[in-house]
């Protein structure tokens, strides 16, 4: 598998996604979606084949078009790779510690919640590091 880097996706909860170019080992499976391990912990990915979509709002449509959303364009996106699921409270701690769990409600399979855009991005940057290391 070819990764160059996780980047920080959050759309409500914390996720991760991989893309780009560089070595990175992973168990695939038939489906083109990867398993990642961090500290036994496993890292569900689904490949996303990238193509272009329409962004942002046609100005003759309707009046709800904000200034912002005009004019529409066309954006391009590469494939890569999202978990399947949000990070888990027990990635969180494999990746970040084990006595750094923030979550309010607590489960080894709930999803880490009460984390900022800031802890995020220490999270996907120690991951980084973790597979830097094992690569």
């Amino acid at each position: 598998m070819f990764v160059k880097q996780w980047k920080t996706v959050a759309i409500g909860l914390v996720a991760v996604m991989l893309s780009g170019t560089g070595a990175l080992s992973a168990q695939s499976q038939a489906t083109g979606n990867c398993v990642f391990t961090i500290n036994h912990i496993p890292l569900k990915m689904v490949f996303v084949k990238g193509g272009e979509m329409q962004l942002g709002c046609v100005d003759n449509r309707d009046d709800s078009c904000r200034a912002r959303e005009i004019p529409a364009h066309t954006v391009t996106l590469t494939d890569f790779y999202i978990g399947e699921t949000e990070v888990t409270q027990e990635l969180w701690m494999a990746v970040m510690g084990q006595d750094n769990n923030p979550s309010y409600q607590k489960g080894n399979l709930l999803p880490v919640e009460r984390v900022s855009w800031d802890d995020c991005h220490r999270f996907v940057n120690r991951l980084n590091r973790i597979f830097l290391r094992t690569a």
